[in-house]
């Protein structure tokens, strides 16, 4: 038997991932290692009062970045996570939140089949500006700045189709729809379940009424594309404020 000593086992192993087991080609050493990015889950506490403080010096937007999340709950105890969906809109310095899933319930935009008036004359702009507003903790309530939509000020809305989905000529009628939010230029972002604990995908409101019909309003499909059903049609509500 041939034995090996330990430094000639040692220059086997070495030589044995210098080159390919089937080739016998050497392998390519760099000269310095590869660096890959990582994005860390760091969990920081921070207080509504401190942002609504940045928001009234019109810098909130220096603190956050698109995708942040916030995590609270409702005054019922139902948990909501809140995501920055603009910076610097529709003023500079200024916040957009929306949450990131539905609400547990489901709403409709009416009680009849009608899309008349728009958003400004919709059952669920009332119900969000009452009903729902005031399910929301007083400190976090506070914070959130009026948007004015055609005409009206809003505390709580709907993000309208072309805040979702960009330029679409479902909805050239609809005031004030703005531009793409940059957090939804990401399909699986327009995605959203109902309640934070939910699985399954599902359908969620914008506030525009389809053009070319009087009876729907357009709405996310559970697949992140674009749809319109009828405005008595019960469906998940994703609401949005400003700081």
């Amino acid at each position: 038997l041939h034995l090996l000593s330990r430094r000639q086992r040692q220059m086997c192993i070495r030589d044995r991932y210098k080159y390919c087991p089937h080739c016998g080609k050497p392998f390519l050493e760099p000269d310095k290692p590869r660096t890959v990015g990582i994005i860390s889950q760091v969990k920081e506490f921070i207080t509504w009062a401190q942002i609504k403080e940045w928001s009234d010096l019109r810098e909130a937007s220096k603190h956050f970045e698109i995708g942040d999340e916030i995590h609270d709950e409702l005054k019922t105890g139902e948990p909501i996570t809140l995501v920055v969906v603009e910076k610097d809109k529709p003023f500079d310095g200024d916040v957009m939140f929306m949450l990131k899933d539905c609400l547990r319930d489901t709403y409709p935009m009416n009680d009849d089949y009608t899309n008349a008036g728009g958003w400004k004359a919709s059952k669920l702009r009332r119900v969000l500006n009452t009903e729902i507003l005031a399910l929301l903790p007083d400190d976090m309530r506070a914070a959130i700045k009026p948007r004015v939509i055609d005409g009206e000020s809003d505390l709580l809305w709907l993000a309208s189709e072309m805040e979702v989905f960009g330029l679409h000529d479902w909805t050239e009628n609809d005031p004030d729809r703005g531009e793409q939010m940059a957090y939804y230029k990401r399909r699986g972002n327009r995605i959203k379940a109902l309640g934070d604990e939910g699985e399954a995908a599902h359908l969620w409101w914008e506030r525009s009424p389809f053009a070319n019909g009087t009876t729907t309003f357009c709405l996310v499909y559970s697949d992140g594309s674009a749809n319109r059903l009828s405005a008595s049609g019960s469906y998940g509500v994703a609401f949005g404020f400003c700081v």
